[in-house]
């Protein structure tokens, strides 16, 4: 499903005024919340105003994930790019996805919520893309360096899963009780760190 062409509004608000508006009502009310008419609302404009830019609630949710995923592109690359080894760079690119899912929990619920996305949406599929590029690399450095069959997609595609989850159980707060949120993060950083020291080593009998 792909945004169709409208009849602009007379005095359409400006996209990134619409986002902002948009990431303003999704923190507040979350993703069930959200419509179009609400965000025309916080904009100060006419109900029809979203239209001129997006035709539909799926386009504008889509646009807010591509945001989502390129915020997490620039903090996870930030920390690739620095000085330093590989593990630890790893390592902290595991951190900085957790530090961007505790910091926006509306978003980056909606960055992982494909039934309410525009399938095929360029936009959205680039950047996404995008935030995983930064990992990839960290760790094909890794894998170059070690005698293994494992191949480098594998383990970036086990990497992802590896903080994604833990993520998702910090939110849930399984990884511990929400009194007790102080040692979640503890753990979860701890598990992270351990990740990142078990994927630069060689497969048996490598």
């Amino acid at each position: 499903m792909t945004d169709r062409a409208v009849t602009p509004d007379p005095q359409p608000a400006g996209r990134a005024a619409l986002l902002a508006a948009a990431r303003a009502e999704l923190a507040q009310v979350g993703v069930g919340g959200l419509s179009l008419r609400a965000v025309a609302r916080r904009a100060g404009v006419s109900h029809a105003a979203p239209k001129y830019h997006f035709s539909h609630r799926a386009g504008l949710l889509s646009a807010l994930a591509a945001e989502g995923f390129a915020a997490l592109a620039r903090g996870v690359d930030a920390v690739v790019a620095a000085p330093g080894p590989p593990i630890q760079r790893l390592t902290a690119a595991g951190r900085a996805y957790l530090r961007y899912a505790r910091d926006e929990p509306e978003l980056f619920d909606l960055m992982y919520r494909p039934e309410l996305l525009s399938a095929g949406d360029p936009v959205l599929l680039a950047a996404k893309r995008r935030a995983f590029q930064g990992l990839a690399r960290v760790v094909r450095e890794i894998r170059s360096d070690l005698r293994t069959d494992v191949d480098a997609d594998t383990v970036v595609l086990l990497a992802w899963a590896t903080v994604h989850g833990i993520a998702v159980l910090l939110r849930d707060q399984a990884l511990g009780a929400a009194e007790d949120a102080a040692h979640s993060e503890v753990l979860a950083d701890a598990l992270v760190k351990a990740f990142g020291h078990l994927a630069a080593q060689p497969a048996d009998g490598a």
